[in-house]
């Protein structure tokens, strides 16, 4: 069987699709999701956010390699916004995208 090709815009426009899908999964956990302790809450949500963060580096290496899409495909939390002086800014998603540090684990 012959693999897909993963340069193209239509693997991109699902890539945007899927992080747009992650964007709102993690709103509902900050909001409406019920937990039993604020430590479930935060595991939660550093789970959807590593998942995440690994979608956005496809999309970004995907656009990095030149392919194409359309700024409506874009998810809203990658779409450039208007600044004070009405200049279009891009998101800093590269915060957004690096790996959490690991807890120091305690020596014995």
């Amino acid at each position: 069987m012959q693999q897909a090709n993963t340069y193209s815009k239509y693997a991109l426009r699902d890539l945007h699709e899927a992080i747009d899908l992650f964007d709102r999964k993690i709103v509902y956990c900050q909001t409406h999701e019920k937990f039993e302790s604020g430590e479930e809450r935060a595991k939660a949500l550093q789970k959807l956010s590593t998942k995440r963060g690994a979608l956005v580096k496809t999309a970004l290496a995907l656009r990095a390699l030149g392919v194409e899409s359309a700024h409506s495909e874009l998810p809203r939390s990658l779409q450039p916004v208007m600044n004070a002086e009405g200049v279009l800014v891009e998101p800093a998603v590269i915060a957004e995208t690096t790996r959490p540090r690991r807890a120091a684990r305690a020596r014995r």
